[in-house]
Order: structure tokens, then sequence, then C-alpha cells
């Protein structure tokens, strides 16, 4: 039932290039850093 919406998706999207993935990492570290300031802690499942 899902497959067709699988294979539109794969004809659809591409993978990351190394530029998006950076920036990607960069905001996740940003993201903790300001998360660890404020005293809570991120949590990635």
């Amino acid at each position: 039932m899902t497959a067709p919406g699988l294979w539109l998706q794969r004809i659809t999207t591409q993978p990351p290039s190394d530029e998006m993935a950076q920036c990607a990492i960069t905001a996740l570290d940003q993201a903790m850093d300001l998360e660890k300031e404020r005293g809570g802690e991120l949590v990635i499942a």
C-alpha cells in the first residue's frame, strides 16, 4: 500500500550534498550547545 509513495519519493529526492550535510551538523552542534547553556539536555533518539 505504501510502495507507490516510496517509489515516487525515490524518483523525486536526491541524497544531500556535502555542503548540506555540513550545514545540518553545524546546526545540530549549535542547538546542543544552546541547550547545554540553558541547563537542559538535548536527547537524540
